[in-house]
């Protein structure tokens, strides 16, 4: 982040361990402190372009928003590519696209799988465990070791790349009073299609992650 007052507006700053939590006892951290400086090396993430995945999509990433009461407001759709989100009587716009994806991507996707059975968008094979991610047991299969609240979506893709916070507005609403219901439409399905971009780039990077640890 930029630090305006001293001139430096544009560099990048990140915070990690100490090294001296090392040497006190933290070897664990000895690999966190690595992974954070490598970030500086790391290019910078392209957000994807405003607009439904076109065609039949390998993995599609799915994200909902909903009020206090389970009522759906937005729905998101994205591959690594393009992103968009949708409300209202749109949502149904949504229907050829999920229906063409082989795999549904999510970050702890089962409350994600409960909204696409109540649209009559789920495929059987997603309702018995087939062809669906879940970026946030991926995250976990990677590392186990992550401290409180590392887990989050938007947690996990500033840690692993290089890409701008976009949740920090409507997280603080969600703070303050509880309800999606209470942010602006624009503000929600910004969020919403990030956020089913984000989960799908994370699935990508995860399993590959796995992949080299086999």
């Amino acid at each position: 982040t930029g630090v305006k007052k001293s001139g430096y507006q544009g560099y990048k700053c990140y915070v990690t361990f100490a090294p001296e939590s090392v040497i006190a006892g933290g070897f664990q951290l000895e690999d966190k402190i690595k992974e954070d400086l490598a970030r500086f090396n790391r290019r910078n993430l392209k957000p994807p372009a405003q607009g439904a995945p076109v065609g039949n999509t390998a993995c599609l990433g799915f994200d909902t928003e909903y009020d206090p009461s389970g009522a759906l407001l937005t729905v998101g759709i994205a591959d690594a590519d393009q992103a968009v989100a949708l409300e209202g009587t749109d949502i149904k716009k949504a229907s050829k696209v999920i229906r063409g994806a082989r795999v549904v991507v999510g970050h702890s996707i089962g409350g994600d799988l409960d909204h696409l059975v109540r649209l009559g968008f789920a495929k059987d094979s997603w309702l018995k465990g087939v062809d669906i991610r879940d970026s946030f047991l991926l995250a976990r299969m990677c590392d186990e070791n992550r401290g409180k609240g590392a887990y989050g979506l938007e947690t996990l893709l500033l840690s692993e790349m290089n890409f701008s916070s976009w949740k920090d507005a409507t997280a603080a609403l969600l703070k303050k009073t509880g309800n999606a219901a209470d942010w602006t439409p624009e503000q929600r399905m910004e969020r919403c299609r990030l956020d089913a971009w984000a989960t799908v780039v994370l699935a990508k990077l995860f399993e590959e992650k796995l992949c080299r640890t086999k």
